[in-house]
């Protein structure tokens, strides 16, 4: 942060966290899924305590910024167990990525922009640090991501659905500055 503060480059906030696809038991790491465990929840208040004390460092250090932890997507059990965890943590704001599926844009985007709003209600802001349609390999997604209607999606549409929920688009992932 003073690197960035001497050179010009005024930082207002900074993410905390993980990306939350590593606490999803589908990658094998069993550290994650203790951090979900309703009888054992020492490591999940390992990392709440982690996240107080830099928190506090970078407050006292450089009053003003202003400190978010991840959110992810709700209906999965664990996603919402580590939400609720997250959004009672002092913190100024949330962050959520929104990457939509090809052929399931509308539902997506009408899940996404009530998750939002949901954090929202909650009096944090919320930051979408990432946003963007779903990649993968396969042929047909490679051609629909070069899509006109992709970049309509991407550039027009996403961005206007994601702020009129209460969210604020961030240009920079894990480091905010202007």
């Amino acid at each position: 942060i003073n690197l960035l503060n001497i050179n010009g480059i005024k930082v207002i906030g900074v993410e905390l966290g993980n990306e939350l696809f590593a606490f999803d038991d589908r990658h094998g790491i069993s550290y994650a899924l203790n951090l979900f465990d309703t009888t054992d929840t020492s490591k999940l208040n390992t990392l709440i305590s982690d996240i107080s004390i830099m928190k506090t460092t970078i407050n006292n250090l450089h009053p003003g910024i202003k400190i978010s932890v991840p959110v992810a997507k709700s209906g999965n059990k664990k996603y919402n167990r580590w939400n609720e965890e997250m959004l009672k943590l002092n913190t100024d704001a949330v962050s959520y990525h929104c990457y939509i599926d090809f052929g399931k844009e509308l539902t997506q985007l009408k899940q996404y922009g009530g998750n939002i709003k949901r954090f929202a209600d909650t009096g944090k802001e919320v930051w979408v640090t990432e946003y963007n349609m779903q990649f993968n390999n396969s042929a047909t997604n490679q051609v629909n991501f070069l899509s006109e209607n992709h970049i309509n999606m991407v550039h027009n549409v996403m961005p206007k659905m994601l702020e009129s929920n209460g969210a604020t688009l961030i240009s920079s992932h894990s480091l905010w500055a202007n």
